[in-house]
């Protein structure tokens, strides 16, 4: 499980010496604590430089954060603070996005975008506040609208942070999930797999956010008729039609069609690209790059890069984990990749030890699951 964050905006509170006092009160307080959780004060500018002295001091268990910083590393913006100036004075974090800031100083999603970027450059971490105004909320277009605001304020790893959908290390440890409710009555979790990984099937450049089930939707086979390319797949056709009409219509109409690259099964020396809105990933998205010591070393071309979650938990092709396994109560789960070593055959996890290398008959339908993905 990932650590907590607790960080306390002191807002326009607190003079430089009745800063020093509180924070020097605070360290105190917690001089003998066991703190689990971490602890971030975000006092005014003014007061940085004396409460970053007290944590020094005092080797306090909480971190310095700021409360806005400009996205231009200097130069002649009255009244702003420059990033390296918050780096300088020992700042660890920065609050970027506050409401207050939007609805009053008329920030926007695209500030934020380059607030994100600047702050990471100088190795701060962005504390980036998002949420939605009442009337949409009662609107009940709230999803819709933070998945706006996903998209325009930041790219990759910065859109994890803004929603604190990552630790403030920016690793996934599969805890970042939302589980939806499918038109079935069936629920299924979905996990962030990954930021901005996936190229837009319109050519627009990156997508969102992927996501990845933690469990079986059910039992298929990949083709029903035996050896088929994924593009031509009966598993392929069911994830994109009667799969993707079960998904709540406020993540539905949000998905991003992608383009994924797998190799052909009816012709292992090739690949194909398809569009897909959902699919099953692929055995190089999941266990990343193999080497010599691999027995399809030589004979596995990848599809696709290693995807964020995988890689943050430490997963390989020559070990077996229990992040390969996937609840659903099915033995065996699909990935979208033909075995090299039959072509008629896909690589399917096993649940039950964990190794991600095991191979299934492609027309086999029970006894291996489905885990879908998608992007946003």
């Amino acid at each position: 499980m990932r650590k907590l964050m607790i960080a306390g905006n002191w807002k326009m509170n607190k003079t430089y010496t009745e800063g020093v006092v509180l924070a020097q009160g605070l360290a105190d307080a917690l001089k003998d604590a066991e703190v689990k959780v971490d602890v971030v004060v975000c006092p005014p500018t003014v007061d940085l430089k004396g409460v970053s002295e007290v944590i020094d001091q005092a080797s306090a268990p909480f971190a310095l954060g700021a409360q806005n910083v400009y996205f231009e590393e200097s130069g002649a913006f009255t009244g702003e603070t420059a990033p390296n100036m918050l780096e300088a004075v020992g700042a660890k974090y920065c609050i970027i996005g506050h409401s207050e800031r939007r609805g009053y100083f008329g920030e926007t999603d695209e500030d934020i975008n380059k607030k994100a970027k600047v702050l990471m450059a100088h190795g701060i971490v962005p504390i980036s506040c998002c949420g939605e105004p009442l009337e949409v909320r009662e609107a009940g277009k709230h999803v819709e609208f933070v998945v706006d605001q996903i998209k325009k304020d930041t790219e990759g790893l910065e859109i994890a942070k803004k929603y604190n959908l990552v630790s403030a290390a920016g690793t996934l440890d599969g805890t970042q999930a939302k589980t939806l409710r499918l038109s079935d009555g069936t629920s299924v979790k979905m996990r962030i797999a990954g930021f901005r990984q996936d190229e837009r099937a319109d050519g627009s450049g990156k997508a969102g956010t992927t996501l990845i089930a933690d469990s079986t939707v059910g039992e298929r086979a990949v083709s029903d008729s035996g050896n088929a390319d994924w593009g031509s797949s009966t598993l392929r056709s069911w994830l994109n039609d009667e799969f993707a009409s079960e998904l709540p219509d406020e993540v539905a109409s949000k998905i991003v069609e992608v383009n994924k690259t797998t190799t052909r099964a009816t012709d292992m020396s090739s690949q194909e690209t398809t569009a897909d809105k959902v699919w099953i990933i692929s055995y190089s998205e999941l266990v990343g790059t193999l080497d010599s010591g691999s027995y399809r070393y030589s004979i596995y071309t990848p599809e696709g890069a290693q995807y964020k979650l995988f890689a943050d938990l430490g997963c390989t092709w020559g070990a077996n984990s229990e992040h390969y396994k996937v609840a659903g109560g099915i033995g065996r789960w699909w990935l979208r990749s033909p075995d090299p070593l039959d072509a008629s055959c896909h690589i399917a996890p096993n649940n039950e030890n964990g190794a991600p290398g095991y191979a299934r008959n492609c027309a086999v339908s029970s006894g291996v699951g489905v885990v879908p993905a998608f992007c946003l």
